[in-house]
């Protein structure tokens, strides 16, 4: 009897077929079914997750455009006071105002935002440099703002959206500071990571037909992660929430005192409905997840060999 690789429980000499252990018989799909079920999974799940972003923006994309009519030198003033009352000057962070005289500037904070491991998967490093190549755009347009924690820069056009600012201390907060914003600053990113793996294990590995068992430990970690998938993803986005908000908390302590009580709910506000945006996305990537496996294993599940 010839040994088998299959992750199916099958020693019947064709990789093919599956075998339970009640002895029943069941018929992989083939190359091009098994193909044709992946695309369409990839092509369903994109589409929840890109309704999810558009839906999560909604809210926000209408108070952003009501803060065109705001006090610009009152939230730049209210700012630079905040950084100053923050210490996070003294921590080494940069509160650096995206303007053409400072591109140089940015530019090398950007390089040095990237873990060094990066180094050695270059076909990584440039996907998150463009990433990044993208975020300075639209700071410079005064569509977005970010905290880099390994440069240790706050990066934000002060003219056009200095409102943002107290948020992005917030993160470079957690970051400088013992504590669970601290802890969730480094979990996030691994913790994101899981959110592609069960998104992989979704779309290219079967669902386990009943009866059958896992093969081994690797097929047992898998089938835990292809049977729990969406909530899995879902999971793997918490960490994030929890810093994003916690940053919004701190950002607001620190505005507290600085803005007027308007201005200071106005910056709630904002705060909240950017939280909304990554709370849709976490909720998009678990169902899309989910979609994806639900869609896979429909088109190619397994036929049983009467």
């Amino acid at each position: 009897m010839t040994a088998n690789c299959d992750l199916g429980v099958s020693n019947y000499g064709s990789k093919n077929i599956i075998v339970t252990e009640d002895g029943k018989k069941y018929q992989k799909a083939g190359f091009g079914q098994t193909a044709g079920a992946v695309i369409a999974a990839n092509i369903a799940g994109g589409a929840v997750i890109k309704a999810a972003s558009v839906a999560g923006n909604i809210p926000l994309s209408k108070v952003m455009k009501e803060m065109a009519n705001i006090d610009v030198d009152t939230f730049k003033k209210a700012a630079d006071m905040a950084f100053e009352k923050s210490g996070l000057a003294e921590k080494g962070v940069k509160f650096i105002d995206a303007t053409a005289e400072n591109k140089a500037l940015i530019d090398e904070v950007i390089g040095k935002a990237l873990p060094k491991w990066m180094d050695k998967v270059p076909f990584i490093k440039n996907m998150m440099m463009r990433k990044l190549d993208i975020a300075k755009d639209m700071t410079f347009n005064g569509k977005n703002a970010f905290y880099l924690p390994n440069a240790q820069a706050i990066v934000i056009n002060k003219d056009k959206m200095s409102w943002a600012a107290f948020h992005e201390m917030g993160h470079a907060l957690n970051k400088n500071t013992a504590g669970l914003g601290n802890v969730l600053q480094k979990i996030r990113g691994p913790f994101g990571a899981l959110a592609g793996i069960a998104l992989l294990t979704a779309l290219f590995k079967r669902k386990k037909v009943e009866g059958e068992k896992p093969k081994n430990a690797l097929d047992k970690v898998t089938t835990f992660i292809k049977d729990n998938c969406g909530k899995l993803a879902f999971v793997s986005m918490v960490p994030l929430l929890m810093e994003e908000g916690l940053a919004s908390i701190k950002g607001l302590k620190l505005a507290n005192g600085l803005l007027s009580a308007e201005n200071l709910k106005t910056v709630k506000s904002l705060n909240i409905k950017a939280w909304l945006t990554y709370a849709a996305m976490a909720v998009g990537v678990g169902a899309a997840t989910a979609l994806v496996s639900k869609v896979r294993d429909t088109i190619a599940a397994p036929k049983e060999i009467k």
